[in-house]
């Protein structure tokens, strides 16, 4: 964390690098980086529906499983 505080503070004024840090630290037991095929497949029939795609792209085009192993289970 002290590294996302340290970006953060050169990049915005004090108070809202705080708050930004602050905001992390709250969130991050609740992050999850894990996608299911299930979840994009919902994501990109909305897409088709409001007319932002025309076809569903694949899983791995999506979500870069690749780094799976590192995902929470």
């Amino acid at each position: 964390m002290s590294l996302a505080a340290n970006v953060g503070r050169k990049l915005f004024p004090p108070l809202e690098a705080e708050l930004i840090t602050g905001l992390v630290a709250r969130d991050l037991p609740f992050y999850d980086a894990s996608l299911s095929r299930h979840s994009i497949a919902s994501l990109n029939r909305f897409a088709r529906d409001v007319g932002l795609l025309d076809c569903d792209p694949p899983y791995e085009d999506v979500v870069a499983a690749e780094f799976q192993h590192l995902w929470a289970s």
